[in-house]
């Protein structure tokens, strides 16, 4: 039983600097990060930022960072919510996504 208990800590662990990862690199490039969540299920702990979320959830086998313009928001009400301040940021990687894509084809 122990071990099982040694196991999570430590995946949770493995997960938290996996998704920092991600949470740095969204941020050094100027990319707004709406929430950094560790683990799934139910929120245990949740705090707020200056701009981002920070959740702790029950299960921690994996987790995610939440970044502008992953969401079901339509495309304008998106750009409502990231504020003046990230608006260009977004505009640009939208538009380098979208070259991307016609790239590929």
């Amino acid at each position: 039983m122990l071990t099982l208990v040694y196991f999570c800590i430590v995946l949770g662990l493995l997960v938290c600097v996996h998704e920092f990862g991600h949470f740095a690199a969204a941020k050094l490039c100027g990319v707004y990060v709406e929430r950094f969540s560790i683990g799934f299920g139910p929120t245990i702990l949740q705090w707020k930022g200056k701009e981002t979320t920070y959740c702790i959830s029950v299960i921690p086998l994996g987790g995610y960072v939440q970044m502008a313009g992953q969401s079901d928001l339509p495309d304008e009400e998106q750009k409502e919510a990231l504020g003046a301040k990230y608006i260009a940021r977004y505009e640009d990687i939208m538009e380098k996504q979208n070259r991307l894509e016609k790239d590929a084809k």
